[in-house]
């Protein structure tokens, strides 16, 4: 399928083509310089928090660092966006509320084929100008490309991707795990002890499959959840997230 879609923009001098991280990740990044489209074939990004971060810049940021060999490095307008293909299952980095990324699998790959060669038949006789004159009437005013449809295959982007302590906070939001370990304060807010819900994680990592650890800082990922601490007697408590009723059902 990557070699069908990049044949529909062969013709485009703003559209390199990168089939790994280096490619994208190096410092010197010349050939995106003026670019209007970069296709990322086969460069897989999930499960690497290392690379998350500067692609995250390069595709919301409107300008980039610039770096050719043996010439300054400069601050350039950017502009382009980009297309992953790939055939493997997980191919980004995406997280809880992720905006970055249209997810899309192709279920019926027969299909392709056949639709992608009686494009490239009209573009190659004279369908380029018609391709032009649809592209330049369509209706964008309702148009927010930071808000893309959440799709089932970004779903599965974002759970394949969670640390251990979000897997089993989203597993205790399934089950309501927590619920009978609360307590309720004076204002009626629900609150753990810090040794129970510490118990509780290490209780489900039991039950895992191989080296779970705890990924980023305990705490860290507690704030993350949305869980606030609760200082009591030189202990830490923590209250638990406010669940938006859509999530909680």
């Amino acid at each position: 399928m990557a070699c069908k879609i990049n044949c529909l923009w062969r013709r485009s001098a703003s559209r390199p083509h990168a089939d790994s991280q280096s490619h994208v990740l190096d410092r010197f990044n010349g050939h995106l310089a003026d670019a209007m489209l970069v296709q990322i074939e086969e460069a897989v990004w999930a499960r690497d928090p290392k690379g998350e971060g500067v692609l995250k810049s390069l595709i919301t940021e409107n300008t980039m660092v610039v770096e050719r060999k043996g010439i300054d490095a400069v601050t350039a307008p950017s502009y382009f966006r980009v297309l992953f293909t790939s055939n493997e299952k997980f191919v980004v980095h995406a997280t809880e509320g992720e905006r970055r990324y249209l997810m899309l699998r192709m279920t019926n790959l027969n299909i392709v084929g056949p639709i992608i060669e009686a494009i490239m038949a009209q573009l190659g006789a004279g369908g380029y100008g018609r391709l032009m004159l649809e592209l330049l009437n369509v209706d964008l005013s309702g148009f927010n490309p930071m808000r893309p449809p959440h799709t089932e295959a970004l779903a599965e982007q974002i759970i394949e991707n969670r640390g251990p302590i979000e897997a089993w906070h989203a597993e205790m939001l399934e089950d309501g795990g927590l619920s009978s370990r609360t307590e309720l304060d004076a204002t009626g807010r629900k609150w753990i002890a810090g040794g129970e819900l510490r118990s509780c994680f290490r209780n489900w990592q039991k039950g895992q499959r191989g080296n779970q650890g705890t990924g980023d800082g305990w705490a860290h990922c507690l704030v993350k959840l949305g869980f606030e601490l609760k200082r009591s007697k030189g202990t830490n408590n923590w209250y638990l997230p406010v669940v938006p009723v859509e999530k909680a059902a």
